[in-house]
């Protein structure tokens, strides 16, 4: 049998993009991220909880909401400002009153990956 050789898989890094339609405002979502970037939006996520939490236990509805702002952050083409960002509790009921993260959910499919 032979063996295939992977130079000839003729791989290319994955852009893909998929966007839906919120309030006029095309939103668009990256279908993958490169795993650096992964593990940078895992450990953004695990050091705001670290740094907000003078308890010091695993508080898992902190990492909850840290991580789904990271994946908003580090997958949709959404802008926000230093002034919106400084109050992250606040942006994520924005965001989730709205059902924003519902939306980008359906359009994230490496989602369940990085939401352990």
């Amino acid at each position: 049998m032979a063996k295939p050789t992977f130079a000839k898989l003729g791989l290319t890094k994955n852009t893909e993009v998929k966007a839906f339609i919120y309030a006029g405002q095309e939103i668009e979502v990256k279908q993958y991220l490169p795993i650096e970037e992964k593990l940078e939006l895992i450990a953004n996520a695990m050091n705001n909880v670290l740094a907000t939490d003078e308890n010091k236990f695993p508080n898992y509805i902190k990492l909850e909401m840290y991580l789904r702002l990271e994946l908003i952050f580090k997958y949709t083409n959404l802008v926000f400002t230093e002034k919106q960002k400084e109050d992250l509790p606040k942006l994520y009921d924005l965001l989730e009153g709205n059902g924003i993260f519902k939306l980008i959910d359906a359009q994230l499919p490496e989602y369940t990956f990085i939401n352990l």
